[in-house]
């Protein structure tokens, strides 16, 4: 769909009936401005659905339980070295 609009004094844009009710914008929906160019590009921001929040004690609980052998601070310490290395090598690669 196209359709010519008009900038308001105050700055505000009224989109087009069609378009709202074909992507069921209600009054207060939130969009991202951009701006490239000649061009200005409204994205609608979808609300983050509500997290949960739980105990320190229920996270612990959900948390899977490791049945391997111990793990030292060297091994951890050798393992983010490693890792670190890896990464490393490949931006040099590149």
């Amino acid at each position: 769909m196209n359709a010519i609009v008009k900038l308001s004094a105050a700055g505000a844009v009224v989109l087009p009936e069609e378009l709202r009710d074909r992507l069921h914008l209600e009054p207060g929906a939130e969009f991202e401005v951009t701006g490239s160019g000649d061009r200005v590009v409204l994205q609608r921001r979808v609300a983050a659905a509500p997290r949960e929040t739980i105990t320190h004690e229920e996270f612990l609980a959900r948390l899977p339980k490791y049945d391997g052998p111990p793990v030292t601070l060297e091994d951890m310490e050798r393992a983010i070295e490693a890792g670190r290395a890896e990464r490393v090598a490949k931006i040099m690669a590149s």
